[in-house]
């Protein structure tokens, strides 16, 4: 029987910053973006917020864009085995990422949208992402 979607060996990397009380996110592969978007938190509900986020875009790694975001993406990502890349990753220059992605004005409209979708792009294309592991095949 055919494989209707091969597996997914590319990474995606989901990158999520602070905005105003607000969490600006953007999830991106190395052949476009994927998603972004902003979700209304709370310090409390930022972990949770950030779990939904990981559930529901199904990324290799995630990045933060500041560090008070450490504590609630180790809470978010425990027991989901996603590995965290290092704050000190480089956004995409700008020029490069609007070469390369032309959609970026449609995903990132705003300066925030737009700072977290260069992490992004940054940490897909530069950074060293795992690869997704599968599960062996059985017959």
């Amino acid at each position: 029987m055919p494989i209707r979607h091969p597996p997914r060996r590319e990474p995606r990397v989901l990158a999520v910053t602070t905005d105003r009380g607000r969490l600006a996110w953007c999830a991106a592969d190395p052949w476009e973006l994927r998603g972004s978007g902003v979700v209304a938190v709370t310090r409390r509900t930022a972990a949770t917020a950030l779990r939904r986020l990981i559930r529901r875009e199904k990324p290799t790694a995630i990045v933060a864009g500041s560090p008070r975001l450490d504590v609630a993406m180790r809470a978010a990502s425990r027991g989901l085995g996603l590995p965290i890349l290092p704050s000190a990753v480089r956004p995409l220059a700008i020029v490069t990422a609007t070469a390369l992605y032309p959609e970026l004005a449609l995903y990132a409209p705003t300066r925030a949208l737009r700072a977290v979708a260069l992490l992004a792009l940054g940490a897909v294309l530069e950074a060293a992402v795992p690869t997704r592991p599968y599960a062996p095949t059985h017959h």
